[in-house]
């Protein structure tokens, strides 16, 4: 009979989505993504003071810069993707990785 191994599949590297993981180089847990989403991803968590309510889209405007449709078709897709989800309405967003954070503290 064949014995199962802990043998992963792709090739020993770090789990990006384990518990504790710090992302890509540098420590940054958005150096996977692209440019834009990596701005919007950096100010929303820069803003974890925003409370329940969370950061405004049109702050991440002003903060981002650049194209504000390519900045809101980014900041879509971070919500489409799990990043990022709506609080009390459209324009309203937390971090993903912040709000579970803060529910295994119970800090928020």
């Amino acid at each position: 009979m064949n014995s199962i191994n802990a043998t992963t599949f792709d090739g020993g590297a770090a789990n990006p989505y384990a518990a504790g993981a710090a992302g890509g180089a540098g420590g940054d847990p958005y150096a996977d993504l692209p440019s834009v989403q990596r701005s919007v991803m950096q100010y929303v968590a820069e803003q974890v003071s925003a409370g329940e309510e969370g950061v405004n889209v049109n702050s991440i405007l002003r903060q981002v810069g650049g194209n504000s449709d390519r900045v809101r078709q980014e900041y879509q897709t971070l919500i489409d993707d799990g990043h990022l989800y709506q609080t009390i309405d459209d324009d309203q967003c937390v971090s993903l990785s912040l709000c579970l954070s803060c529910s295994a503290s119970s800090s928020c």
